[in-house]
């Protein structure tokens, strides 16, 4: 899951992308039709005068390579920012700051949450992270299940006991939280042989 900062930046950049290649297709497309003259629609790119120029300066191609850099690094940039996620690292357990600080990482949380989902009763795995950001924090699980598994009373149990721990270890009164239970197939496969 990517961030929602992620999100909007990709819907800004590929709306700026979208227009500067419909933008340069009309243009394409005009010169082609002949709108500014049927001469101009059947000339080659650069007219000799142009090439000579382009030849002539030494400064032109290490510009388009520049500019062929930046671009590069642009889209480099882009790929990177894709794998971000939400995921909180730190959290910061003391409402008042005057008596001190105190900070826990989310995985140590997550982890205890895990143990303890991981012990009822028709769970095979348990899976927790802590996403958003430390004023407004969600719970996302994962929780592979048996084929057996009373899922209604698991939800309940996960939700009135771990997470209600989770709530009040955290000090949240509200914790948003995303379950899914998922068959896990190889702890049946287990039971038939």
């Amino acid at each position: 899951m990517t961030t929602a900062r992620t999100g909007r930046g990709n819907r800004y950049g590929l709306a700026f992308v979208g227009l500067l290649l419909a933008a340069g297709g009309a243009a394409s497309l005009t010169v082609g039709l002949g709108v500014f003259g049927t001469g101009r629609a059947h000339a080659a790119l650069f007219t000799p005068a142009e090439s000579r120029y382009v030849d002539g300066s030494g400064w032109f191609w290490p510009v388009v390579a520049a500019a062929a850099a930046v671009v590069g690094l642009a889209c480099l940039r882009w790929l990177l920012v894709q794998s971000r996620r939400d995921r909180v690292g730190t959290l910061h357990l003391e409402a008042d700051h005057r008596r001190g600080t105190t900070r826990v990482g989310a995985h140590i949380a997550t982890d205890a949450l895990e143990t303890e989902i991981g012990s009822y009763p028709g769970v095979t795995y348990a899976r927790g992270r802590l996403t958003g950001s430390t004023d407004a924090l969600e719970l996302v699980l994962t929780i592979g299940v048996e084929e057996r598994a009373d899922l209604a009373g698991l939800r309940t149990k996960i939700n009135t006991e771990a997470v209600a721990h989770l709530r009040e270890a955290l000090g949240e009164q509200h914790l948003p939280t995303r379950l899914a239970l998922r068959l896990d197939t190889t702890s049946a496969r287990r039971h038939l042989t």
